[in-house]
């Protein structure tokens, strides 16, 4: 009887919990192209009448997500939730790439109910220009000189794309190269490259890249470590430590004898006679100054 009882109050609590059940159903087309505008139709049903709050969306993983807006409608039997969602018109530039329609049920339980399809358009052709010194291109450079050859190459996937190419010079004069290809930069300045690469299955890419012809490049001496320390015993040659400032000894080859605060020898010997003369004539006029007292 106590196990009758027991099984009666555990059907009466969980029953309505069992007869809750809400089930979604999302129809969506497999796939969407060009110019199609992506959209999906859902029916949210319930066995209870009963509030349902939840929200509707679309992810694709190369696509703007979309806002999502909480909805509240009731549900029941007999009375069904029916909507269409719209996300958005397929363009061109868009990424072949596979998403999901979803319907995220938030109250009276959280559940999310999803439904994938594809948006079909052209991949992307990858291409980048490189500019070289070299015709294997082992060294690239944005940076040339006046009358040096420039070669053109690029790496593309997939490979060996159909390429149309128009080269700016600085004068602004606009001519057609072919690339992979090479000129001879006779005019210093900015050119600019831009080039169309087009492969089958695949969307067109355009792309542009800028360099620098200059007319030289700076000069830098080097200083041989030999010719440092020639110039060290030359100098040790010409001092000869003798306390005596004399012939080619400076403060710069020979600072032990002429020292900075020495200065010029002769500027001394000179200041030494002048102090001298001032002294002499001091004294000559204290005796006159004596002699007529």
């Amino acid at each position: 009887m106590v196990k009758k009882i027991c099984l009666i109050i555990a059907l009466l609590i969980f029953l309505p919990v069992i007869s809750a059940e809400i089930s979604v159903n999302i129809t969506v087309e497999p796939s969407f192209t060009i110019g199609d505008e992506i959209y999906f139709e859902y029916i949210i049903t319930s066995d209870t009448a009963q509030e349902i709050i939840y929200a509707e969306s679309v992810f694709c993983p190369e696509a703007p997500l979309p806002f999502l807006y909480q909805i509240t409608e009731n549900a029941g039997p007999g009375q069904e939730i029916h909507r269409n969602y719209t996300y958005m018109q397929v363009t061109e530039e868009m990424q072949p790439q596979t998403c999901t329609a979803g319907i995220s049920i938030i109250s009276p339980a959280e559940e999310i109910f999803e439904k994938n399809f594809t948006i079909d358009t052209l991949p992307e052709l990858s291409f980048n220009i490189l500019l070289c010194k070299d015709s294997y291109c082992n060294t690239e450079s944005k940076i040339f000189l006046q009358n040096e050859a420039i070669y053109f190459s690029f790496i593309s996937d997939p490979a060996d794309p159909l390429t149309a190419a128009d080269l700016t010079y600085p004068d602004e004069t606009i001519k057609p190269i072919n690339v992979p290809g090479s000129i001879i930069a006779e005019q210093t300045g900015t050119y600019t490259i831009e080039v169309t690469a087009s492969k089958e299955e695949h969307k067109t890419v355009a792309t542009k890249e800028q360099f620098a012809v200059i007319e030289k490049t700076a000069e830098i001496k080097t200083v041989n470590s030999s010719m440092l320390e020639a110039d060290k015993q030359a100098a040790e040659v010409t001092c000869n430590n003798d306390n005596i400032c004399s012939g080619e000894e400076t403060a710069d080859n020979c600072p032990s004898d002429c020292k900075a605060s020495q200065g010029n020898p002769i500027a001394m010997y000179i200041l030494i006679g002048l102090i001298a003369l001032i002294i002499i004539l001091i004294i000559v006029f204290i005796l006159k100054i004596k002699k007529e007292y």
